[in-house]
């Protein structure tokens, strides 16, 4: 027996006692990188908020095996946010229509999510027709019955069997009437339930699972006044078995799902902690740029510390030279400059080998 075809379905129940701590504890987490984001400067909190979308939409095609171009996604994610600058690159009408449906959800939080709009997200996410071995009907409803499975063709594993597509219609109808109207002392259990619920029903013949974490972006995006800073898909990628082992144990249980929610707390937990270290180190790389603000420096020495500061431990000249498209010589002068300027350190070891890196939170003097 299915979830759905329990009889007091869907009157999920849970219990509240076993939930209390790590819920506690994920809204303080929450509220401390809120604050955090706030000290940032208008422009970085943009740029942070972009990274956080991006990496979500990245992450929760990847879960189904679909593959984004990050570059385009961050581009249109940024162009929808209202950012035009040079580092904008040209977008396909893929990830515009991605990029559009996620904004959608995350910046118009508090408005309705009516069957329409749902729709609409659907196409969004199978523009120009989707390529795909099979005859995708895109922006309806599933006619057909749908199964969840897994293995080769002929030993199929069934893991899940979806409500059958004659109850689609008022599934949806019951589903929309509850996210729509239904008051919620804690939003992330809204999230969590209608995460699952939503998955459950499986409206359409595919991509259910990337708008079920939609709809989950809108409900967290409405806790934190239509502003996401943190990417749950990009945590449930990283536990991709679980997060399907989790869905079936649950799919196949009773109406109690606490143990679904727990695992979806420890989850925006994991987002979380992943979001406060990047954003430390934004922080760092502001307080770098703060200090040696008035330095003389042209753009490809920027360019090359700045990538030092987003992710590389150390540099060799041959790395500066393909990073800032100069020559070797160029390269060696520029490095040898930063290093008399404090802002690098060259290792002990020479020819090849020899490597640079940053000193932080050292004032340098022009």
């Amino acid at each position: 027996m299915y979830i759905y075809q329990q009889e007091d379905w869907p009157n999920f129940l849970f219990d509240y006692k076993r939930i209390a701590q790590p819920l506690q504890q994920l809204i303080a987490k929450e509220a401390q990188l809120r604050a955090s984001v706030n000290t940032l400067q208008p422009d970085s909190i943009m740029h942070t908020e972009a990274d956080a979308l991006t990496a979500e939409l990245i992450s929760s095609f990847a879960i189904e095996g679909a593959k984004l171009d990050g570059d385009q996604i961050r581009s249109s994610v940024l162009r929808h946010l209202g950012v035009h600058s040079a580092e904008l690159i040209q977008t396909s009408r893929s990830s515009e229509g991605i990029a559009a449906m996620m904004l959608d959800a995350v910046k118009n939080c508090s408005r309705p999510l009516t069957k329409d709009r749902l729709l609409n997200w659907h196409r969004s996410i199978f523009p120009g027709g989707h390529k795909t071995p099979y005859n995708l009907k895109t922006g309806c409803y599933r006619a057909t019955e749908m199964q969840v499975v897994s293995g080769a063709v002929g030993h199929f594993k069934v893991h899940f069997e979806a409500v059958p597509a004659a109850a689609v219609q008022d599934e949806m109808q019951r589903f929309l009437h509850w996210l729509n109207h239904e008051d919620a002392e804690f939003t992330v259990i809204k999230a969590a339930i209608a995460h699952l619920w939503f998955v459950t029903i499986h409206p359409f013949e595919d991509g259910n699972g990337r708008i079920a974490r939609a709809i989950t972006e809108m409900l967290l995006a409405q806790a934190s006044g239509g502003s996401k800073f943190y990417s749950v898909s990009q945590e449930i990628l990283k536990s991709k078995k679980a997060y399907y082992r989790i869905l079936e144990q649950t799919q196949k249980g009773d109406l109690n799902v606490t143990d679904w929610i727990l695992w979806f707390i420890s989850c925006i937990e994991k987002a979380l902690s992943t979001s406060d270290a990047q954003l430390a180190q934004t922080l760092n790389k502001a307080e770098f740029w703060r200090l040696h603000a008035q330095l003389p420096l042209n753009e490809r020495q920027r360019c090359g510390l700045n990538a030092l500061l987003d992710s590389l431990e150390s540099i060799s000249s041959g790395k500066w030279a393909e990073l800032g498209r100069c020559s070797q010589d160029t390269a060696l002068s520029d490095l040898k400059k930063l290093t008399a300027l404090g802002l690098l350190e060259r290792s002990r070891s020479g020819g090849r080998s020899t490597r640079y890196r940053l000193m932080l939170h050292k004032a340098a003097k022009p």
